[in-house]
């Protein structure tokens, strides 16, 4: 999470400096590589990664933790 602050003096009295702070989510994902660590930020980033490794990221989940039933409920 990151704090934004902003500044401003109020308009109704100019000899008050007001300021508020706005928490805001950041999501971050760190890839390692034979090149070192590369920390991804911002959405642009983001998207470009999730577009090249989706299937790659959603079948390890569904690899690794199959169910334990056959999908098929009884009535």
């Amino acid at each position: 999470m990151v704090v934004d602050k902003v500044v401003h003096r109020d308009p109704e009295d100019p000899e008050t400096i007001v300021e508020r702070y706005r928490n805001r989510y950041v999501t971050t994902v760190a890839t390692l590589s034979q090149h070192g660590m590369e920390l991804i930020q911002d959405v642009d980033a983001l998207t470009r990664f999730m577009r090249q490794y989706d299937d790659k990221i959603a079948a390890h989940p569904l690899e690794t933790y199959q169910p334990l039933y056959d999908l098929k409920p009884t009535e």
